[in-house]
């Protein structure tokens, strides 16, 4: 809590970088760049601390879902709307990368300032419709290896990123056309079961469309261009993609088709936060996978002893863990997807259409 009463998001700078003074002075640089931010797109923090040997920001604390958690729970829905959906989500978000580009991290100079890792578990939708973004900063922060822990990330990275090119606002462009298109369609073109194949998947565009609407395909021909290979092929900037975004969304007001969606996805909850704000790191992605392996079998186990409330309780943990995961679905050293080990244990129970529900979640998540 705030000192107002208010309750506040904190993010601590780890203990292992605490030391490196390069890394301590980039991020304190880029929490002040963000004290600055004024766009209600933008979360502008707040404070930066440095107390007892650790650096901190505090910032508004986001009540609202993040986009990738929306994409899982609306896979088994129909596609009515997602062309307005889509448009709408995409002008604000474009919006907000608009104001971060306008942005100079020093008054006249010609340094851009970007995004740069920018994906549907970067932006969040309050329950008002209003889209929230996390992050950005002056430099994005160097790409880590392509291991297949990091498959998710390489899987929103623009090609030039994964060359080590140049990058501007084109590359923040591509990222937002590739979360628009995993929104439309409910799964991320360039996402494939090992990093090499992803890797191959981003510099070859997305597949081609099969039988969709008029007004469908425009859109979608608008998000190819943005995922063009080459930065020069793509719309020049967020506030160009803004305005093209807007023609497929007419007079709507962008929050309204986000609204009426999360009231139909979350109908009982006050609120769905993510499990990580933002695209966990490499120890943070460690973590919930542990997290997650220590939860199932503890679930199996509470139901071997005839603890069914508790092994619900575990279960649903777990799903809620693997949810919070930057992937479609995962982690492979489980035996089986949290959806599914749950739609078993409400078998078992007798509880068939729960179950059904549960498995026809785990099946969109990894068809076939």
């Amino acid at each position: 809590l705030h000192a107002q009463g208010q309750a506040v998001a904190v993010r601590v700078l780890v203990p292992s970088l605490q030391d490196r003074a390069q890394v301590r002075e980039s991020f304190v640089a880029v929490a002040k760049l963000r004290q600055s931010f004024q766009h209600p797109s933008l979360v502008a923090v707040r404070q930066i601390l440095r107390t007892n040997g650790l650096t901190a920001t505090v910032s508004e604390l986001i009540d609202g879902v993040d986009v990738a958690a929306v994409v899982r729970r609306q896979r088994s829905t129909s596609s009515r709307g997602r062309v307005e959906r889509t448009a709408a989500l995409g002008v604000q978000a474009a919006g907000a990368l608009a104001a971060l580009h306008a942005a100079s991290p020093i008054t006249g100079s010609a340094v851009q300032l970007l995004h740069g890792r920018l994906s549907t578990r970067k932006l969040m939708v309050q329950r008002d419709g209003l889209v929230r973004m996390l992050g950005g900063g002056l430099v994005p922060a160097p790409i880590p290896p392509a291991t297949p822990a990091n498959n998710g990330l390489y899987a929103f990275l623009a090609p030039e990123q994964i060359q080590q090119g140049p990058l501007d606002s084109r590359t923040d462009v591509y990222a937002l056309c590739l979360s628009l298109w995993t929104v439309a369609t409910g799964r991320n073109p360039n996402h494939r079961p090992n990093v090499e194949q992803t890797l191959r998947a981003g510099a070859e565009g997305p597949p081609p469309l099969g039988d969709v609407s008029a007004e469908e395909r425009a859109l979608f021909e608008l998000l190819r261009e943005g995922l063009h290979p080459d930065p020069y092929q793509r719309p020049s900037s967020t506030a160009e993609l803004a305005l093209s975004l807007q023609e497929h969304l007419g007079d709507v007001n962008p929050q309204a088709p986000w609204r009426s969606l999360l009231a139909e996805l979350f109908p009982q909850e006050a609120s769905a936060p993510p499990i990580l704000s933002g695209f966990p790191a490499s120890d943070e992605l460690d973590e919930l996978r542990d997290r997650l392996w220590s939860v199932s079998p503890a679930g199996l186990l509470a139901e071997s002893r005839r603890d069914f409330a508790g092994a619900e309780k575990l279960l649903r943990q777990a799903v809620a863990l693997e949810e919070g995961l930057p992937v479609a679905f995962g982690p492979p050293t489980i035996d089986q997807p949290t959806h599914e080990l749950l739609g078993n244990f409400l078998l078992r129970r007798e509880r068939r259409d729960e179950a059904r529900a549960e498995f026809a979640t785990a099946l969109a998540a990894a068809p076939g």
